[in-house]
């Protein structure tokens, strides 16, 4: 067999037996040498599951059932062993981590590993589509929605869902699908008060705090709304009801154009994409009382933007530019930007620096390894920017429809919004014209 060649030159060990040790059985005590376990190299540190693991070091035995390869924690498959190479395959939902091997009870630690989602698997979660659009709750498939188009996580996994034309807040328990109402009453108004009296006009954005308070965008009213954490209580916390226009004041007295996405930053700020305004605005909670305008596609770089998402580990923000069929990627403290599409409309993949196509993205998501998920609305699908810049269709096709499945057997009507599980490697999708949520086993 020809062997791989090994990329990863330099030793990475961790040894927690010793290297030499007494022969009891030899009667004289004389001490006997035994080889210590070390990873001097690997074939690759980044790969997709089923791809090739060649692992080169010490203390390995020909015997595969007593070699154990783990990537993050993951068994990984082994397909032959000598004194000094393994050969495994990445496990399947590995994700990144460290590479282990361990025998004997002895263990060495080689490098972290990147894992390379290539595609997904694709179920109905909560909602009916065969029923068309509704409103009940109950759990999955038991519940009914009228056109979802945003999605938020709490710290504890519950999913929070714009109900557009239900004008609601709905509640999804992740354990077990259970869909509740958590605010509004399904009355067209601008109400505050009581959760589930309060009235909405058009909910486009939401997004959460870390204690559990939610924001929501009132495109309709021109107004954003927060919902206390038990979903008792809804107050206007910035805008005046019904003054469409674009001014930075105090919360009440400043005024908006369509809000619509909404993300939190690093530090609790809430920053909010002002549609019709086409900038991207910013309330300092709760360090301040002022509405502000960030400096980020203030140069009349957007066209009727929509999606946002903050990358916590880098602050970079990513903005859906529906209009211009990009997204476009920004650093929080610097006008520079990075675009990704050509703005031409239309459907085409491409490694970094390649031509790519968009048609109408709408809702973002990035995930702990910095890809970026783009439900790409009117290619009903859902694509990949990963971490070098190489688009990809993770799930569905050009074709609209209603089918589960894995990769491009997969099918979406229209999906407006993506949501990230970085615990357990999920996405939820607004399927919008559907009228349900489906849930995306990454793979």
């Amino acid at each position: 067999m020809k062997k791989l060649k090994l990329i990863v030159p330099v030793i990475l060990t961790l040894v927690v037996s010793a290297c030499v040790k007494y022969n009891a059985g030899s009667g004289n005590g004389s001490p006997v040498k035994t080889t210590s376990l070390t990873i001097t190299a690997t074939n690759r540190v980044a790969g997709a599951m089923n791809d090739s693991l060649v692992i080169g070091g010490t203390g390995f035995v020909t015997d595969t059932s007593m070699d154990i390869v783990t990537v993050n924690g993951v068994r990984a498959p082994i397909l032959s062993a000598t004194a000094s190479e393994i050969i495994a395959k990445i496990p399947v939902r590995a994700f990144s981590g460290n590479i282990v091997v361990q025998v004997g009870g002895r263990s060495a630690t080689g490098p972290k590993f990147q894992y390379l989602v290539t595609t997904g698997v694709v179920s109905t979660f909560a909602g009916n589509p065969n029923l068309g659009p509704g409103y009940k709750d109950g759990v999955g498939t038991n519940a009914r929605f009228f056109g979802p188009v945003a999605l938020a996580l709490d710290s504890t996994g519950n999913l929070f869902v714009a109900d557009l034309l239900n004008r609601r807040i709905r509640k999804i328990t992740t354990q077990n699908a259970a869909v509740t109402t958590f605010a509004g009453n399904g009355t067209y108004g601008d109400k505050d008060g009581d959760g589930i009296s309060a009235e909405f006009g058009s909910i486009n954005g939401i997004a959460i705090t870390k204690n559990g308070s939610v924001y929501v965008s009132d495109a309709d009213f021109d107004v954003i709304r927060a919902i206390s954490t038990d979903g008792t209580l809804v107050t206007t916390v910035a805008g005046e009801a019904g003054q469409q226009g674009y001014s930075n004041n105090t919360y009440l007295t400043s005024l908006f154009n369509k809000p619509m996405g909404l993300t939190f930053d690093n530090v609790g700020n809430l920053i909010i994409v002002d549609q019709g305004n086409n900038v991207l605005r910013e309330l300092p909670i709760p360090s301040s009382t002022y509405v502000s305008t960030l400096t980020m596609g203030t140069n009349g770089n957007f066209n009727q933007i929509n999606g946002i998402t903050y990358n916590a580990r880098n602050s970079d923000v990513y903005v859906a530019d529906a209009g211009s069929n990009q997204i476009k990627a920004f650093s929080v403290t610097a006008v520079n930007y990075t675009n990704f599409g050509n703005g031409t409309l239309g459907y085409l993949n491409g490694i970094h620096g390649a031509p790519v196509e968009f048609n109408r993205p709408q809702g973002l998501a990035v995930d702990n390894d910095f890809n970026i998920y783009v439900a790409d609305t009117f290619n009903n699908c859902i694509r990949m920017i990963d971490n070098q810049y190489n688009v990809t269709t993770l799930v569905g096709s050009t074709e609209v429809g209603l089918f589960d499945g894995t990769g491009a057997a997969a099918k979406f009507n229209e999906p407006n919004a993506v949501v990230v599980d970085n615990v357990n490697h999920y996405l939820y999708v607004a399927d919008t014209g559907n009228h349900c949520i489906r849930k995306v086993v990454l793979e």
